[in-house]
């Protein structure tokens, strides 16, 4: 059996290298929706009505959740479930990355 197929509420990206029921399941609990009505290119402010408070939220809880930090040009990409899937999964590339930062990625300096 492998790692995906145990029960678990929570995928950690050490688990697995498509996160991508993870962040549906995210999405969902934020914007309050049930799972039938979350499409791959619903955007989230137009068409489920997501303030700007839950968009924060949402990319809070992804950096908790996947262990990384999304930058303010990351999170404005993240308009729907298909742009943060990438945004999440090119963050998890590149913390995995060797010799990358993720903060030096977003422009921040490291601390020395």
């Amino acid at each position: 059996m492998n790692a995906d197929a145990r029960p678990t509420d929570t995928i950690h990206p050490a688990d697995t290298t498509h996160p991508t029921a993870s962040i549906r399941r995210i999405v969902l609990d934020f914007l309050e929706i049930e799972d039938a009505e979350l499409t791959d290119t619903g955007r989230f402010r137009e068409e489920y009505n997501a303030s700007s408070l839950t968009a924060i939220e949402i990319q809070a809880e992804l950096e908790r959740e996947f262990r990384i930090v999304l930058g303010n040009e990351q999170a404005r990409r993240m308009v729907n479930l298909a742009t943060t899937c990438n945004v999440v999964g090119e963050a998890l590339a590149e913390a995995r990355a060797p010799g990358q930062t993720t903060a030096a990625h977003h422009g921040q300096r490291a601390s020395a």
